[in-house]
């Protein structure tokens, strides 16, 4: 081994640094190699070319076991009986040692050493090589093999260690060294040939270390200095493990809407030893229930999945983290999917409400269907229903009372109900009722005249009356009439041509009842077959509306039943023959007792009077009627004197007649008067005055 020293023999450089740094740093030292080897192997170019290569890639290798010595002129030349340095390349040695001998002027150190062209020279020299600071000396050192101890290191899990080994050799010689590993590399070492290395622990040999679980890594390596020392030695990793997350993988289910599912998403994996994963739902989803362990149970019967249509799908994901319960997670999402059936419409009640009198009143079904998709028709059932219902076709129904409800008075009500059904496009059908309430509302009163008839009577012998006071009830419910039940008519403002009622006329304490008194004498006028018509309006009103009525009247005059007396209005006074007195007689005549006594013949009135006068000579007893009250009556004529009909004294008949048209008395009433007179002789007068009434009723 050769070293270059110093005047004070220390140690400066050793020659062999500064013998490969002049054969590195030299561009033409190569060449001279290469043509050196051309000159002994002339056309062997490639060989030659290659050599060059080789050297200039640093693939040689330099045996420069020589001492050299430095004359005091900077000449430097090989010790007698020391090899010539040599240099190996590819198989061929070229002794370089000769070189040694020329001198010149290149500085050549380990620090300046360049521009070497066909000499490999050293010197030991200032900047001015004419002062020269020292000599060489050379001595043989025989080589040490390198010293190496072992090593340990430290790294944890998913850490990469970058060191060296290098530090745990040494040799003597300063020789540089190689390293090169034993036996087959652990997982995750690079190692390099001068003895750095990393260590990757991130490696998936090293992934299922539980966090603080320790694992040794030893690594055999060799450390050589090239001159035949090599020396192995460990080194000790040891691979502390930290906490691994779980890897949570997707899941996937599939069900039919209102069905149910259940599962595990338990599938998820942590390489650590010893992991126990535990699991939980980020956020809560409809119809999903899942314990720690991974199990679940999915409902697709909520509500939430209601409104797919039958075939119609959704997924539902739900995300989840796994934990290892040492700070590891990991989070997927569990996806089902859910396949929706027909959910048939759910009808609900519905109501309306309306006035008796309005037109009608629309109400809309009221359903639900979840299935949001599906299509709808709908039909109507109006059995026993009293109004009318349209079917709109479109889900909405028009109500009419239709006139069924107009009894209801003002503030009262009633219902009317019908049902409708609703089907879904899939045949899937809901039946309600609808229900209408109808609010009562006023209906006027309505009327409608009718015409009464009625004969004209006589209360005196009430032969032929039917009857004496007719009653009209104005409020008759042939004619007059109130939808509203509850309402009270009244009646006002009763009249007859626009006058007040007749005095044969009143309303009766009822106060709708009309009286008619047909023997009132404000009738006696009408004769038989006579129409006397009364055109009777009036109001009703149930105190809200009023509406105008009427009723016409024909009174039909009737032939009269006679009735009537014969009274003397004074006395008649009479001869007695066989006294001379006078004797005081009353007569009185009723022409309804005293049969024959009042006769109505050819239409002639006579009164036969009965009775005994007592009178000597008397003469013709003459009726004469003296008045008549009933306008419409003509006299016809004036009576003719009664004879004389029988001789006794004592029982003198007298007779007396007035003649009536026949017409005027078969209708309607007459009072008239009779004045009978019984003439005696002259010395024995007495004037007898007697009155006939007389009533005929047509």
């Amino acid at each position: 081994m050769a070293v270059i020293v110093d005047s004070n023999q220390t140690v400066v450089e050793h020659a062999t640094t500064a013998l490969r740094a002049a054969i590195d740093g030299s561009s033409d030292f190569a060449s001279w190699v290469g043509w050196e080897y051309l000159q002994k192997n002339p056309g062997n170019f490639q060989m030659a070319l290659d050599i060059v290569k080789a050297i200039d890639e640093g693939k040689y290798s330099l045996d420069d076991l020589f001492i050299a010595a430095q004359s005091k002129t900077g000449g430097m030349t090989n010790i007698a009986g020391e090899p010539d340095p040599t240099l190996k390349v590819l198989g061929q040695t070229f002794n370089i040692g000769h070189l040694l001998g020329d001198t010149t002027t290149e500085n050549w150190t380990s620090g300046n050493a360049k521009n070497v062209q066909y000499h490999a020279r050293e010197y030991f020299t200032s900047v001015d090589s004419n002062s020269p600071k020292g000599y060489v000396e050379g001595w043989e050192n025989p080589n040490k093999a390198p010293v190496v101890s072992a090593g340990a290191e430290a790294v944890d899990e998913d850490v990469i260690l970058n060191d060296s080994v290098a530090h745990y050799a040494t040799d003597a010689n300063n020789d540089a060294l190689t390293f090169s590993l034993n036996g087959t590399s652990p997982a995750g070492l690079t190692f390099n040939s001068d003895g750095s290395y990393s260590f990757d622990a991130t490696h998936a040999s090293y992934q299922n270390l539980a966090a603080g679980e320790k694992l040794p890594i030893t690594v055999n390596f060799t450390v050589d200095d090239g001159h035949g020392g090599k020396t192995s030695s460990t080194l000790t990793i040891t691979v502390t493990g930290t906490n691994d997350k779980p890897i949570a993988v997707a899941d996937v289910a599939a069900v039919n809407e209102d069905l149910t599912v259940n599962g595990s998403i338990a599938n998820d994996s942590d390489v650590d030893h010893g992991a126990v994963l535990t699991y939980s739902l980020d956020e809560q989803v409809d119809g999903l229930s899942m314990d720690g362990e991974g199990n679940y149970s999915f409902n697709a019967g909520h509500d939430a999945y209601q409104y797919l249509a039958a075939g119609e799908t959704v997924e539902v994901v739900a995300d989840y983290t796994v934990s290892d319960g040492k700070g590891g997670t990991d989070t997927s999402t569990l996806t089902i999917t859910v396949t929706g059936t027909n959910d048939a419409p759910v009808a609900k009640v519905v109501t309306g409400d309306v006035d008796e009198n309005d037109s009608s009143v629309t109400v809309k079904a009221d359903f639900k269907d979840v299935d949001t998709n599906d299509t709808h028709s709908f039909a109507v059932d109006t059995t026993g229903t009293l109004g009318s219902v349209t079917n709109n076709g479109d889900g909405t129904f028009s109500y009419d009372a239709n006139g069924q409800f107009e009894s209801l008075a003002a503030g009262e009500s009633a219902t009317d109900s019908f049902t409708y059904t609703v089907k879904d496009n899939n045949g899937a059908e809901s039946t309600e009722t609808a229900t209408i309430t109808i609010h009562g509302q006023n209906d006027g009163p309505t009327a409608k005249s009718w015409s009464v008839s009625a004969n004209e009577t006589d209360s005196k012998t009430n032969t032929k009356a039917v009857v004496d006071i007719l009653k009209i009830d104005l409020l008759d419910g042939k004619y007059v009439s109130d939808v509203d039940s509850g309402d009270v008519l009244n009646i006002s403002n009763i009249k007859i041509g626009g006058q007040p009622l007749p005095s044969y006329m009143k309303l009766d304490t009822d106060g709708h009842t009309l009286l008619v008194d047909l023997n009132s004498a404000a009738l006696d006028g009408l004769h038989k077959g006579d129409h006397q018509l009364a055109n009777i309006t009036y109001e009703v009103s149930d105190g809200e509306v009023t509406v105008n009525n009427s009723v016409s009247l024909d009174i039909i005059g009737t032939a009269d039943q006679y009735q009537g007396s014969v009274t003397a209005h004074g006395e008649k006074t009479a001869h007695n023959p066989s006294n001379g007195n006078d004797i005081e007689q009353k007569f009185s005549f009723d022409l309804h007792t005293d049969a024959g006594a009042f006769d109505f013949t050819n239409g002639k009135v006579t009164v036969v009077v009965q009775g005994d006068i007592d009178a000597n000579n008397e003469t013709a007893i003459v009726a004469d009627v003296s008045s008549v009250d009933f306008t419409g009556f003509t006299i016809i004529g004036g009576g003719a004197p009664g004879q004389v009909d029988g001789t006794d004294p004592d029982n003198v008949v007298r007779s007396g007649f007035a003649n009536v048209n026949a017409a005027a008395l078969s209708d309607g009433h007459v009072d008239f008067d009779v004045t009978l007179s019984d003439k005696i002789d002259s010395d024995n007068h007495t004037l007898v005055d007697a009155t006939l009434t007389y009533d005929y009723w047509a």
